[in-house]
Parts: structure tokens; C-alpha cells; sequence
């Protein structure tokens, strides 16, 4: 994992310059943004990113080798969906550090950060995310099915379907491009 200790501003492009430049090495890394500034320019809660970005980070993540990338994960996937699982309930657990409730809960507190190109690339997350925010309309892009994720008790049994599809004909924002001076003063920081 590489941690980025230097301040990074999330609404400057300086979360994505490091991602978009590691990418263009081909370093495929998780990267945990360890003082990143909110939305207002802030200090924030830790950032991590690419966390399940290569299929030897998921097969880690399962307790496979980094290796074991090919059918090995695909089989393991398949075995763990097969079967129904316990449930654990743990008293501090560290998702739960920060939690905040009702009028409490403010969203420019987070590190946002601002992504780039012109579409999006289905097998990025960034770019699925973008096009859930500025594409979807909530009220009838979303499907919800029931009764059909028995293997993720925890998540209930429902699976939910988002069409963020750009349709013809109506006007969508274009994505951001990360522009040169972020890369810049992320690479003039040092820390990629």
C-alpha cells in the first residue's frame, strides 16, 4: 500500500493526478490519502482508493495468494457464494470510528474527490460512480429486486439494478479532465 502523507486537495484534482499518474505507471497499488481536505478545503477524514483494483487485490482480500488471480479467485468466488455464511457482531468495529447521525451528517466533510476524461470505462469504479451521480435520475433509473442475495444475509436479500446510461438527446455533463498544473504540484510534493 502506498500512503500519501503530504495534504492533498480533493477538489484540486490532486487525488486524482496521483491516481491517474500511478495508473500511467502501472502501479496498482492501494493508496490511502492520509490527509486529504474536504469539499470546503479542510482537513478530512483518510482517503483509500483502489482497494479491489486488480483481481490479485480481491483474491487477497479472500485469503488467496496476490497470485492467485485466475480461476483459482473465480472458484473461490463461486464456492463463497454457494454458501451461506455467519454473521459476526463486533462491538468497536473500525468502519464505525466516525459516525455521524441526522442533522449531523455533512457531506462537504468528506474528501470528494474530482475525476477526468470524457466517459465512463465500466470496469473503472471512478468512472461507474461518476455516471451514477450525473446520469441517473433516481426517480427511474433505479429497479430494486427482491429475494434474490440470500449468500449476503447482511445486505438483506435484494439487489438493486442503476441505469446510468447516457441517452440520446439529453444533455449530460462532461467529465473533468485532470489538468496538467495538479499533476504537477502533486508531482512537485514528492510523493508519488
Amino acid at each position: 500500500m502506498l500512503r500519501i502523507q503530504p495534504t492533498i486537495a480533493s477538489q484540486q484534482y490532486e487525488i486524482t493526478a496521483v491516481l491517474s499518474t500511478l495508473e500511467n505507471r502501472k502501479d496498482k497499488r492501494m493508496v490511502l490519502f492520509e490527509n486529504p481536505l474536504d469539499v470546503r478545503g479542510k482537513n478530512s477524514i483518510p482517503f483509500l482508493s483502489n482497494v479491489f483494483c486488480t483481481r490479485g487485490l480481491c483474491a487477497a482480500a479472500l485469503g488467496l495468494s496476490f497470485d492467485d488471480d485466475g480461476m483459482v479467485l473465480v472458484e473461490e468466488f463461486g464456492r463463497r457464494e454457494g454458501r451461506q455464511g455467519s454473521t459476526e457482531s463486533i462491538s468497536a468495529p473500525p468502519c464505525q470510528e466516525i459516525i455521524q447521525k441526522g442533522d449531523d451528517v455533512d457531506l462537504w466533510k468528506l474528501p470528494i474527490p474530482i475525476h477526468h476524461i470524457k466517459d465512463v470505462d465500466v470496469f473503472n469504479d471512478l468512472d461507474v460512480h461518476w455516471a451514477m451521480v450525473t446520469r441517473t435520475f433516481w426517480d427511474k433509473d433505479v429497479a430494486v429486486i427482491p429475494n434474490v442475495q440470500s449468500f449476503r444475509q447482511w445486505m438483506g436479500n435484494a439487489v438493486a439494478i442503476i441505469d446510468a446510461t447516457r441517452p440520446d438527446g439529453v444533455t449530460f455533463p462532461d467529465k473533468n479532465e485532470v489538468p496538467a498544473q495538479a499533476i504537477k504540484a502533486v508531482l512537485s510534493k514528492g510523493i508519488i
